[in-house]
């Protein structure tokens, strides 16, 4: 992407231990709260998540909105910004 927030900047470049499920680009509050409920309370969890779908945009797409209503948009960021991350220290 050519431009990134500040929020995605930091998520990517920073050790993912102990932060919220909600510093994940494209998990906002209304978001943030749905994945609290379904056990998904850390950025660890997603990333989880993420990475029993085999890193697949496909899959984890589907995933953030059966999971916690998220839109298109919203899954495809949290999808980069775990895959950036991914690819970074994994």
């Amino acid at each position: 992407m050519s431009s990134t927030s500040k929020k995605y900047s930091s998520f990517v470049s920073e050790p993912m231990l102990n932060k919220s499920v909600r510093a994940v680009p494209g998990v906002g509050d209304t978001l943030g709260r749905r994945l609290e409920t379904k056990q998904y309370s850390q950025a660890t969890n997603m990333l989880g998540a993420y990475l029993q779908n085999g890193g697949s945009e496909e899959k984890f797409t589907q995933w953030m909105k059966d999971t916690c209503g998220a839109n298109k948009s919203q899954a495809a960021r949290s999808h980069q910004a775990l895959s950036e991350w991914s690819n970074n220290n994994l």
